[in-house]
């Protein structure tokens, strides 16, 4: 604070500066700076203010599907398409895999459909049926002497096959050492015990036009996404409940 003082920075000023270099920044690895030649900083990133660069936007979708910027030997940053586009496609890179709290709180913004927005159902399980649980995606968890396996819940997969594995498994429908597939029967009544964990919730309303009030948009984003993935796991669930009996 004294050296802002001495330097007739007020906290307005610098709290303007602070938000400009943390959403407008751009990581580059260590490796790519050495490929350009450039000087070599402490740690594994560089934080670096890239003009024209910071424009391009997150696309969350290209999650997995490569690097989506560089640095060439001639010092300049390069923007590579890690995906085909179509002529007059945007193309954007890809930031980090954030959900929307973290994307408001650094870049400014929140995606209706992100797919890294999630919540967890957990359900207490047989420690020898950790592995499978894992593999499927689960987390494991111990407390107070339990094992419970965490199963993250997206918009996009609201009921995934580990939370069905692992409502199957706490209720003794198949030996914890299994690697089976679930009969019909046993995946209908892990459905149910799911169908009971989770209260139904109405389908929220539309969002607020972003164009028109940005910040009341950012808000309902975030406030809607429990309604939203409630009204979407039981719409998901309900429809693997018709699938199982008709099997």
């Amino acid at each position: 604070l004294g050296m802002l003082q001495e330097n007739r920075i007020d906290f307005d000023a610098y709290f303007w500066a602070k938000s400009v270099l943390w959403s407008r920044c751009v990581d580059f690895s260590r490796d790519l700076l050495i490929h350009a030649g450039l000087p070599l900083p402490e740690g594994e990133h560089y934080r670096l203010l890239v003009p024209g660069f910071d424009m391009a936007n997150h696309d969350p979708r290209l999650a997995g599907t490569g690097r989506t910027h560089t640095i060439l030997e001639d010092g300049h940053v390069a923007l590579m398409a890690s995906v085909d586009y179509d002529e007059g496609d945007e193309v954007c890179i890809f930031y980090e895999r954030a959900d929307n709290n973290r994307l408001l709180l650094w870049y400014g913004f929140a995606l209706e459909d992100n797919p890294f927005d999630s919540a967890q159902i957990r359900l207490p399980v047989d420690p020898k049926s950790a592995a499978r649980l894992e593999k499927l995606g689960a987390t494991m968890d111990t407390a107070q002497g339990k094992v419970y396996a965490q199963c993250a819940m997206t918009l996009s997969d609201p009921v995934p096959q580990a939370a069905i594995v692992a409502a199957a498994l706490c209720q003794s429908l198949i030996p914890p050492e299994s690697d089976d597939e679930l009969t019909p029967r046993q995946e209908l009544e892990a459905l149910r015990l799911l169908q009971r964990s989770m209260p139904k919730a109405s389908k929220p309303g539309p969002l607020p036009d972003p164009a028109s009030d940005w910040r009341r948009y950012c808000a309902a984003v975030l406030r809607s996404f429990g309604p939203r993935l409630q009204a979407a796991f039981h719409q998901v669930l309900e429809a693997k409940m018709i699938a199982a009996l008709a099997a």
